[in-house]
């Protein structure tokens, strides 16, 4: 990786970070409070955190100065596969192997900010 992917990598990182906080808050809220089912509310959290993520991205990670359609068209596309794989993932650990949500989300969340970053680098925002 050169200088300027370690950068990009750095501040995805810190974006991923901020929208794995809210993510995971609206999945914790929704699951504990209002006993919404644990992949709604996880599909929920995905979401809040994809738009705070798409923003943040956009403009700061990725400095794209202005939003254009294939752009929004292929971050949602990259996050809609990595929800189904994080889905997926949830449900398999959840259901067939009886692994707490609380904490098996925090493993998937960690698995799609891995396929989030590699999509987005190499499809979405590829110079």
């Amino acid at each position: 990786m050169d200088k300027k992917q370690i950068q990009s990598a750095s501040k995805f990182i810190v974006v991923g970070g901020i929208s794995t906080i809210i993510n995971y808050g609206v999945f914790y809220i929704l699951l504990r409070y209002f006993k919404v089912n644990y992949l709604v509310a996880s599909i929920s959290g995905y979401i809040t955190g994809l738009i705070v993520g798409f923003g943040l991205n956009n403009f700061w990670t990725f400095n794209t100065k202005q939003v254009k359609l294939k752009i929004v068209i292929s971050y949602v596309l990259v996050y809609l596969f990595s929800l189904g794989l994080s889905s997926f993932c949830l449900w398999l650990l959840v259901n067939k192997l009886g692994f707490n949500a609380f904490a098996m989300n925090i493993i998937c969340i960690g698995i799609s900010t891995v396929s989030n970053f590699l999509c987005l680098s190499y499809f979405t925002y590829k110079k």
